[in-house]
């Protein structure tokens, strides 16, 4: 299971060749906008500079000289000439450390469960509740926490990897998957549903009682709540952020780091690129309050 161990920046600097400024210890190497706790984060760009003070998220930061100074005071730091290549490295080199993000366990499968005999489960790794029902066809890959009573059916692939990219030595690379999937008691995959795990620890998570309509993907740290119904052929972008209750139509699209609240409703075909407040039902592309979108319909017409 996911693990709360530390390292230290200092630990890695002559093997990957930055400079411990001020040492720290952290937990996960993410991004700025990653939600895990003790984070090392790179800076590559002031503009997120002011984003390091607005949370006690963050342990250490690594970036260039020219940025040093807007690295607050509290923060670990260490410098780079190639701050980018070298967060991805340390990202690299902790992911490799046996039991350090990651307890490795021998596969369990609760009882009662129905198991088809395409479906490919790994040795170890998974975690399979009583009284779920995993389809001809799907994948569950490590890392996969499944709650009780969940149905996986056809074609789903339950922790496929974030789709995260790092350029290094100017060709794109995908950085190495360090978190898992956690499916809620009664959640229903439907098929060809994909759901990607985390890139840098903890869990996309989708919550109890939750129904996903088929061929929809769900990209990696997102946060589905419970009760929430997810209509078909659509797309959920990375690290969203999405309440209890909610319903969400077919063939919709949620960019990337957005927040949905409590019960709230997203019309089919919407494309949302802003976050939508609990209880509000939102249409169009791009997506706007619902009553705004029908009274500009009107009187187009």
């Amino acid at each position: 299971m996911s693990a709360a161990k530390t390292v230290r920046l200092s630990d890695f600097a002559s093997e990957i060749g930055y400079e411990t400024v001020r040492d720290a210890s952290f937990r996960h190497v993410a991004k700025i906008a990653t939600r895990l706790e003790s984070m090392v984060v790179p800076l590559t760009d002031a503009a997120f500079a002011d984003a390091l003070c607005q949370s006690d998220r963050f342990a250490g930061v690594i970036t260039s000289k020219a940025f040093a100074d807007l690295v607050p005071p509290n923060l670990g730091l260490a410098l780079s000439d190639t701050p980018g290549e070298a967060h991805a490295a340390l990202h690299a080199r902790i992911c490799a450390i046996p039991g350090l993000l990651w307890e490795s366990f021998e596969t369990e499968i609760g009882p009662g469960c129905s198991i088809a005999e395409t479906a490919i489960i790994p040795p170890r790794d998974v975690r399979i509740g009583a009284g779920c029902v995993i389809a001809h066809g799907a994948v569950i890959h490590p890392r996969s926490v499944i709650g009780e009573n969940v149905g996986v059916r056809e074609r789903c692939v339950v922790g496929s990897a974030a789709y995260e990219i790092i350029k290094i030595g100017g060709r794109q690379v995908l950085r190495p998957q360090a978190g898992g999937v956690k499916l809620g008691d009664g959640v229903e995959l439907l098929p060809g549903v994909s759901i990607s795990r985390t890139a840098f620890g903890g869990f996309t998570s989708i919550g109890e009682a939750t129904v996903i309509d088929h061929n929809v993907v769900v990209s990696h740290d997102t946060e589905v709540g419970e009760n929430t119904r997810v209509g078909g052929q659509g797309w959920i972008g990375g690290r969203v952020r999405i309440g209890n209750d909610v319903v969400i139509g077919p063939q919709v699209t949620i960019t990337n780091g957005l927040t949905l609240g409590d019960r709230c409703h997203v019309s089919l075909g919407s494309v949302v690129t802003h976050d939508v407040p609990s209880g509000q039902r939102v249409t169009g592309n791009f997506a706007i309050a619902h009553d705004r979108f029908i009274e500009a319909l009107r009187k187009k017409r």
